[in-house]
């Protein structure tokens, strides 16, 4: 391989990745080491840790993080590592527990980390010097976030700059309602790139294109104006778009983030298959307005909200060819999921639509494994992706 610095600088502005950025091993190590391991990530929601000894642990990479709450019901991230010979504590996903026990030798841990007990060490062994490994923590709107690093990128502008716009949706007091989890094998890149633009929406995504308005170039305005730039307000729905972007100066300092309603066609309320409701509405939500909300909350971790329900996107590596794209639906908290939820109906679009994109983005690979691979030029319509390459190149040279 090139040099990382020789294949930053070769790549031709507004084009398609080189061949060895998606292919070589040692890139996607450097894709893990300087952004994943230093970017906020979104582990779980609030709901799912909810009670005194709940855990929720999240693997990415050869890192695992548990979030717990402890008897005070003060949320606290650890690195899922035991500090006697490095095993996994908990499995990934949801546990309870008492106490933090390791399965390996038995060293038991307090849901604040402390170490409480060490089997046979010694009377000399000094168990305040083995605590958990402490990791840094953000829970916002119920979302839960943790960096691997010491001194990541402040969550301050994104708290201050979304509040107003998601507090209606009260998404703290939502549940997880379904989660699906699709392996794509491409990289990462492919998966996030293919996610930020919507150029391929109208040949690939006949069910999308149906209902959703993002498909649209110059004609989107229009429906949004037609549609909902009244109705959105009348439901207590910000249709303003706020946020700075990925290659924003701020974004070095700052997770970056953006808020956008858009306009669902004619006669459909929702994301369902025939646009009817699927769930009741969220928050304080008044009426159905016709829209959709594109929500960025940092690089990695996406939202789309309807007026009665929510899907969070998480994109995690797992190797240089694949990537887990995982959907998690939200409704409100006190929604009977049996009675109130219809979720086969509201799950529908994105299952299609994610496993289209998982074919697509698998044919996009394989193309670009090949030796006459060469980067093409971006189109007006991908110039979210423009600014993912932008600041991946520009986080990757740091």
């Amino acid at each position: 391989m090139k040099s990382l610095k020789a294949l930053i600088d070769k790549q031709v502005p507004a084009h398609s990745l080189s061949q060895e950025f998606y292919l070589d091993e040692a890139v996607y190590r450097h894709d893990l080491d300087k952004i994943f391991m230093v970017e906020w990530l979104y582990v779980c929601h609030r709901s799912q840790v909810a009670e005194a000894g709940d855990c929720y642990a999240y693997d990415i990479a050869d890192e695992s993080v548990m979030v717990v709450r402890d008897e005070d019901l003060q949320l606290h991230a650890f690195a899922n590592v035991c500090r006697h010979r490095g095993s996994r504590i908990c499995t990934a996903g949801q546990s309870s527990h008492k106490r933090l026990v390791c399965p390996y030798h038995a060293w038991t841990y307090g849901l604040n980390g402390e170490l409480l007990s060490a089997r046979q060490m010694g009377d000399k062994f000094d168990k305040c010097k083995f605590g958990l490994k402490v990791l840094q923590l953000q829970e916002f709107c119920g979302f839960i976030f943790i960096s691997f690093a010491a001194n990541p990128s402040s969550f301050d502008l994104l708290k201050k700059g979304l509040h107003a716009s998601l507090k209606v949706f009260d998404l703290a007091n939502t549940k997880v309602a379904c989660h699906e989890v699709h392996s794509t094998h491409a990289n990462w890149k492919l998966v996030l790139e293919n996610f930020n633009e919507c150029y391929h929406c109208g040949p690939a995504h006949k069910e999308f294109s149906a209902s959703h308005s993002l498909m649209l170039d110059k004609e989107k305005q229009r429906v949004f104006d037609e549609l909902i730039s009244k109705r959105a307000p009348a439901a207590g729905i910000s249709a303003e778009p706020v946020g700075f972007s990925l290659v924003d100066e701020r974004a070095q300092t700052h997770a970056p983030y953006y808020y956008d309603r858009y306009a669902l066609f004619k006669g459909y309320q929702t994301g369902s298959e025939d646009g009817r409701p699927v769930a009741p509405l969220l928050g304080e939500v008044e009426a159905y307005d016709g829209g959709a909300s594109n929500v960025a909350l940092g690089n990695l971790t996406y939202l789309l909200i309807y007026a009665d329900h929510v899907v969070l996107y998480r994109f995690t590596p797992r190797s240089v060819k694949l990537t887990d794209a995982e959907l998690i639906w939200f409704v409100r908290s006190d929604a009977d999921l049996d009675k109130d939820v219809d979720i086969e109906r509201m799950t529908w679009l994105w299952n299609v639509t994610t496993i289209a994109d998982k074919d697509i983005i698998e044919r996009n690979q394989k193309g670009v494994q090949s030796r006459f691979y060469q980067p093409g030029p971006y189109s007006p319509m991908e110039t979210y992706t423009v600014d993912f390459i932008k600041w991946y190149l520009h986080k990757l040279s740091k």
